[in-house]
């Protein structure tokens, strides 16, 4: 007869071998379930948050491209993926380009740069320029970045489109494999004074 307590209750006697191999198989099961949930977020975490980085960076690199064409005073020369821009800002004037048919560091990719100089002096090739987006994907004679409405020749709206891969640096099977298309355009000012 197993031992009681004083009072007569057998609260004491503690578990069978049944019952902890029962809850033992219990939490084998619970964790292997959370493993699996864990092992999955740690791969899609890190695709994740590049697709997010390839988004930012390309977005923040457009907004600055429109911006300079809203302010731009005089468009010198207009191809479908580069802008030549007359800008004066502060009482001088200087000249900027964008040209996104620039090679990147990876293959088949371009990426659009930014040179600037004062009024009246030449600008710097295009490949020493400041990148603004890198790993465009289009900027082809198919797929321009710039579009001119109605024509590159005074055109009074400017389209930029820009496509980038949304691996961002990633290589591999697991790195997301769709491209992400980013737009914006401005209308250059005064275009429509005096006449």
């Amino acid at each position: 007869m197993p031992p009681s307590s004083p009072n007569g209750s057998h609260a004491d006697r503690g578990s069978t071998l049944v019952e902890v191999l029962v809850v033992c198989l219990v939490l084998v099961i619970v964790l292997t379930g959370v493993l699996g949930v864990l092992d999955t977020a740690a791969r899609t975490v890190p695709r994740d948050v590049e697709w997010t980085h390839a988004i930012a960076e390309g977005r923040v690199g457009v907004a600055g491209m429109v911006r300079e064409i809203r302010q731009a005073d005089v468009v010198h020369g207009a191809t479908p993926d580069r802008i030549d821009l007359g800008l004066s800002a502060g009482g001088a004037a200087r000249r900027v380009m964008y040209a996104c048919d620039v090679p990147s560091s990876r293959p088949g990719l371009r990426r659009c740069t930014r040179v600037s100089a004062a009024a009246g002096v030449a600008l710097p090739a295009p490949t020493t320029g400041t990148t603004v987006v890198d790993r465009v994907e289009n900027a082809t004679g198919t797929d321009p970045v710039f579009g001119y409405d109605p024509a590159p020749v005074g055109a009074r709206y400017v389209r930029v489109r820009v496509v980038v891969p949304s691996s961002g640096e990633r290589t591999g099977a697991d790195r997301p494999m769709h491209p992400v298309v980013l737009e914006d355009g401005a209308f250059l000012r005064n275009r429509d004074l005096g006449g």
